[in-house]
This record gives structure tokens, C-alpha cells and sequence, in this order.
């Protein structure tokens, strides 16, 4: 089975995520992104959600700060990667329109 490319960047992005999360000392942050990681990797679509429902809002992974230096900003390029990624493939897997059960499929209501 082929992995989807942009699945397997995320992945490894939230790998590298987990490590610097961990290394400070962000272990909630870190546990929530490795299960989320593992669903992915799992094929569980509900691991890109929960994912971005990280971002955003007062407490979220985008209030986590490191401080200065080169930690701090890859910090930033990583999760911007991982919301860039995760948001894409959130996009590809919303569903279509529901067609109307009283339209014939030509634009015209059943009778």
C-alpha cells in the first residue's frame, strides 16, 4: 500500500514536533500530537482533525513558547508545516455536496 506523500510529511513533521515538545518539558503537547500521529499513520482521518483542533484559541499549541534561539523557531516552522499539511488534507477528504434524493440526477425533481 501506498502512503499518501503529504501523509508521510506530516508524519515526519510531528515526529520532529513531539521531540522539541518533549526536550522542553511539553509533555501534554507532546502526548496529544504522538497519538494524533499514530492515527494518521493508522489511517484514522479523525487524527487530522483532533490534530487541528490544537491550533487556535487561548491554551493551544500556538500559545506553547520556547522562547528565543533556534529551538523557538523551529518550534514555529514546524507547526506551521504541520497546520499547513494537516489543512490541506482536511480539504481533500471533506465530502461533496449530498445529491438531492428527489432530483434525477439531470436537474430535474422526480415526480
Amino acid at each position: 500500500m501506498t502512503v499518501d506523500p503529504a501523509i508521510a510529511r506530516l508524519c515526519a513533521i510531528l515526529d520532529e514536533l513531539v521531540a522539541v515538545l518533549a526536550e522542553h518539558g511539553e509533555a501534554r503537547w507532546a502526548a496529544w500530537l504522538t497519538r494524533d500521529t499514530a492515527r494518521i499513520r493508522g489511517g484514522d482521518g479523525y487524527g487530522v482533525t483532533h490534530l487541528l483542533s490544537a491550533f487556535g484559541g487561548m491554551g493551544s499549541l500556538s500559545d506553547v513558547t520556547l522562547g528565543n534561539g533556534s529551538d523557538a523557531d523551529r518550534l514555529d516552522s514546524l507547526r506551521r508545516e504541520a497546520y499547513r499539511l494537516a489543512s490541506g488534507l482536511a480539504r481533500q477528504s471533506r465530502p461533496g455536496p449530498r445529491p438531492d434524493p428527489a432530483d434525477d440526477g439531470a436537474g430535474k425533481p422526480r415526480a
